[in-house]
């Protein structure tokens, strides 16, 4: 379990930092980001797709929050 919000948001900015780091940048000695040069993806993804899928993260994990309280609730 997490003990502190600082430690959660340490951890959510190192995952963030890697998932730019090899989805995002391009690296000059690969001429692409290593999840293309992997194989994992086709294309490098741009920032704002990344800053889109973290939104709809947040967003869809608050939306469980709220429809648990509604049946918790009997709603």
């Amino acid at each position: 379990m997490l003990s502190s919000q600082g430690e959660i948001s340490k951890r959510l900015a190192t995952a963030l930092h890697f998932g730019i780091y090899n989805f995002v940048r391009v690296h000059t000695t690969l001429g692409t980001t290593p999840a293309v040069a992997a194989g994992i993806e086709l294309e490098r993804w741009s920032l704002e797709r990344v800053v889109e899928m973290t939104a709809e993260y947040f967003r869809a994990k608050e939306d469980a929050k709220f429809e648990q309280a509604f049946a918790v609730a009997g709603i």
